[in-house]
Formats: structure tokens, C-alpha cells, sequence
């Protein structure tokens, strides 16, 4: 959990943005709600086959929204 966090944390950095920018879409992505418990904590608990399996899903979602307009 914690390296999976300091990615977020260093990319944040990188792209210099706010967490809220990747970290809400990753929580709706991975929970389907737009409020849970702590993002890095849902990760952990669903593992990362899980998690890899449900942002593909949604990257694919948005790619079709977008192919659609």
C-alpha cells in the first residue's frame, strides 16, 4: 500500500497537480461510488489483480464514451 501511495504522490508531484485530480476518478473507477474509505486502503483490501482489472474497465468505458462523440 504505501509504494502504491508514494507513486501517486510522486506523480502527483510530477505533473504538479492536486490529489484530487487522479485520486477521486481511481476511487469511482475502483469502487463505483464517488465516496468510500481511504483510496489507498481500498487498493490494498481488493489487491492488485483487482485493481488493474477495474481501471482497465473504466480506461475502456471512457474510450468508448469518447469514440462515441
Amino acid at each position: 500500500m504505501e509504494n502504491v501511495e508514494s507513486a501517486y504522490r510522486q506523480l502527483m508531484d510530477e505533473l504538479k497537480i492536486k490529489g484530487g485530480i487522479i485520486i477521486h476518478p481511481t476511487r469511482l473507477a475502483l469502487t463505483g461510488r464517488t465516496v468510500s474509505p481511504g483510496l489507498f486502503e481500498v487498493m490494498a483490501l481488493l489487491g492488485k489483480k483487482k485493481c488493474i482489472k477495474r481501471l482497465d474497465k473504466a480506461i475502456e468505458f471512457i474510450q468508448k464514451k469518447i469514440r462515441k462523440n
